[in-house]
Formats: C-alpha cells, sequence, structure tokens
C-alpha cells in the first residue's frame, strides 16, 4: 500500500469514527502527509523554451558555426558542483548534437581564424534556492535571500535547498543575436555525480528549435 493510501484510509476511518482521532494519530496522519509531500517533490520537470528574431529557413546555406569570442561555454557556478571534467564533456557533447543537426565547427576557427558568419555561445549557470512548503502541499515559493535559512515562526513550513541548473545556447549571425534556446532544471543530490545523463537528456531539448 502507497503512503498516499494509507493516509487516505486512515483519514477517512477517522472521519466515519471521530472518537478514534487521537494526538498519536494525528502525529502518523502528518508524518505521513509529510512523506508524501517529499516524495512528490523528488520528481524534477524540464522546463524548455527558445526565441528566434529570422525568418524559418534563415540558415538552410549554412553549414558550419565557430564559437563565439573563441569559448564555447560561459560557466557560472554559484555551488562548486562544476568541474572542468563537466565542461569539456558539455562541449563535446553539444558538437555531437550539432552535427547530427547538420552543422559542424568550421575548420577556420580550428586554424584561429575568425567568421562572422554564424557564431554560437552557450551559457552554464547552477544556483541555489531555499524553496518553502507548508503542511498542507501548498508551495510558498524560493527564495534566495540568507534570511530564509532562519527557523520559521509557523511549525508547520518546512525549508529545502535545492539546486536548479539553467544551460541556453545563443545564436549569432554578423554579430546580431538571432536565436535563444534555453533549458532549467532541478538537479538532485544524485544527479550532481551523473552529469553526463542530465546533459544527454538536456541537449535534445536546448536544440529542439535550431536551426531557426
Amino acid at each position: 500500500m502507497t503512503i498516499s493510501r494509507q493516509l487516505s484510509s486512515q483519514l477517512n476511518a477517522s472521519s466515519l469514527n471521530p472518537r478514534r482521532i487521537s494526538p498519536r494519530g494525528v502525529r502518523r496522519s502528518l508524518l505521513l502527509l509529510c512523506c508524501s509531500l517529499i516524495a512528490l517533490g523528488c520528481a524534477s520537470t524540464v522546463q524548455q523554451g527558445s526565441h528566434c528574431s529570422v525568418e524559418p529557413g534563415f540558415l538552410d546555406s549554412r553549414d558550419t558555426f565557430q564559437w563565439r569570442e573563441g569559448k564555447a561555454i560561459r560557466v557560472i557556478d554559484e555551488t562548486g558542483y562544476i568541474s572542468p571534467a563537466i565542461v569539456a564533456e558539455l562541449e563535446t557533447e553539444v558538437l555531437r548534437e550539432l552535427q547530427a543537426k547538420g552543422f559542424v565547427l568550421s575548420e577556420s576557427m580550428q586554424a584561429g581564424q575568425v567568421d562572422t558568419g554564424l557564431q554560437l555561445q552557450l551559457t552554464l549557470r547552477l544556483r541555489r534556492e531555499i524553496d518553502s512548503t507548508n503542511v498542507y502541499g501548498e508551495e510558498l515559493g524560493a527564495c534566495r535571500d540568507p534570511f530564509c535559512l532562519r527557523s520559521p515562526t509557523d511549525p508547520g513550513v518546512r525549508f529545502l535547498t535545492r539546486t536548479v541548473g539553467f544551460l541556453a545556447a545563443d545564436a549569432y549571425f554578423d554579430g546580431k543575436p538571432i536565436w535563444r534556446g534555453w533549458v532549467e532544471r532541478t538537479l538532485h543530490p544524485s544527479e550532481r555525480d551523473n552529469a553526463g545523463a542530465v546533459i544527454g537528456e538536456a541537449l535534445p531539448l536546448l536544440f529542439k528549435d535550431f536551426p531557426p
């Protein structure tokens, strides 16, 4: 029997016979409710989006690109989890994803020459948020202020620290931005040491609408 079914059964039984409600039963119900909320909170939802400022088919005649400013990925890490190895793996997988879409890194860039045609740059950001939820399952919202770490006056409020990953790809043509794709999701502790799986899930979504 699942936690939610146990909780439902106990609450239904209590409502049919009020005399069966006891402090111990109330505590058990609240404990089961909290466990249910924690279990529901473990599911990560990937958010994805894109924006384009050119007509469809604008890049049909292009099959090469360069990294903007000679750098593939800008890293903004507020957690300390992003290692050079993760950045290198991400760059390799991005090249593979773009190659599957018909775009390869230009030989001119490999030779140190600058091409002002199609340029790409990725931004990888990792941050921590403090998320609060009351015992009724109502999310009170994320907070990044240090004061959120103080003990709440309401004992029914639960505070959790979560890590949020954000990855964006920006495309430029002749120096002007023409497209951005992005993905964002919550990262759980087990996923922080399994970057390959997270990258493999993120990149198809990141380039879902590329080329514009």
